[in-house]
């Protein structure tokens, strides 16, 4: 049976473990919009991840897969201040727009169609080093993305807005107040899913 293949690429919010985002995405295609071509979904996100290392990773994690479809997923391990550069963050928003842009260009010679998400609103509030706080630094680098996407002429989808019925953005995460709940992570997959059934159909 031939598949319609679909690379998550990412770090920790798609990568999640048993019952991730991806994995709920292929459930769901599979098994309520599938109109005739089952997909396969290939997680290739990992923990901590940021797009500053995953770019030199581009034939192990995207292309050896062969994938149609690759979504692209960073932007919470780039903002991080860890301390290899002293005064600056994993990425700038300058840089994490580069390293996502040449990310876009490799997928989209395979040929694959790509699709960008920015992160969604995270519950931390800390002050970062540069004076801003946590969410508007998640803001910031999803405005990076969204350029990234708008430049190399893919879609890109803005998580924070995520429409979440009978809720707020902080029942989309768990304990940790980043990585997602439950329910964010059912609202993610059947946003992908229905990405998904969307560019099967206009195949």
């Amino acid at each position: 049976m031939k598949y319609f293949k679909v690379v998550v690429w990412g770090d920790s919010i798609p990568a999640g473990g048993p019952g991730s985002w991806p994995e709920i995405t292929e459930h769901i295609h599979n098994n309520f919009l599938n109109t005739g071509t089952r997909i396969k979904v290939v997680n290739s996100s990992i923990d901590g991840k940021p797009a500053a290392a995953a770019r030199d990773e581009f034939a192990e994690c995207v292309l050896e897969h062969d994938p149609q479809l690759v979504f692209i997923q960073f932007g919470l391990s780039d903002m991080c201040y860890d301390g290899r550069r002293g005064s600056r963050p994993v990425s700038t928003p300058k840089e994490f727009k580069a390293h996502l842009k040449e990310m876009i260009v490799r997928c989209k010679g395979i040929p694959a169609k790509v699709i960008i998400f920015g992160n969604h609103q995270p519950a931390p509030v800390f002050i970062l080093p540069d004076g801003k706080t946590y969410p508007e630094k998640v803001m910031e680098y999803n405005a990076a993305a969204r350029k990234a996407a708008q430049e190399c002429n893919v879609e890109f989808h803005d998580m924070s807005q995520l429409d979440i019925p009978g809720g707020t953005w902080r029942d989309l995460v768990g304990d940790d107040y980043i990585k997602l709940s439950e329910l964010g992570r059912n609202l993610y997959g059947n946003k992908a899913a229905t990405l998904i059934m969307r560019h099967i159909n206009n195949m």
